[in-house]
Formats: C-alpha cells, sequence, structure tokens
C-alpha cells in the first residue's frame, strides 16, 4: 500500500548539505515525481512504482505500468 501524501526528499547521500532537491506526491495508482532540474526519475522511485503496481509521472512525462 501507498502512502499517499506529499515528500520533498533530498537527493544529497545523508552527510551532504543537500545540494538537490525534488518533489513527489504518492496517490492511489500513481507517483509524480517532479525535478526542477529536469533530470530523469531516479531508479530507486521506478522501483518503487513496481513494488507498488503504480503509474510514476515525471517532469509532465506519462509512463505507464502494463
Amino acid at each position: 500500500m501507498i502512502v499517499r501524501g506529499y515528500y520533498v526528499i533530498n537527493l544529497d547521500d545523508k552527510v551532504g548539505a543537500g545540494t538537490h532537491w525534488v518533489a513527489m506526491n504518492m496517490k492511489d495508482v500513481a507517483i509524480v515525481y517532479f525535478d526542477s532540474f529536469g533530470l530523469d526519475c531516479p531508479k530507486e522511485i521506478i522501483m518503487l512504482s513496481y513494488r507498488f503496481n503504480a503509474h510514476y509521472v515525471y517532469n509532465s512525462t506519462i509512463n505507464k505500468r502494463k
């Protein structure tokens, strides 16, 4: 089950200063991911979508699960 909500995520490691932040909205059937740099969705978010059998959307690109 997806824990619905809005998240702000620091892509830097835990000892870093937080150089790159992204936003994510987890819904019942989709994960909406936004990166202001326009970078692709990280593999961890894609794997999360597989785990919950959810679609993922990033930077206005829809990726539907089959």
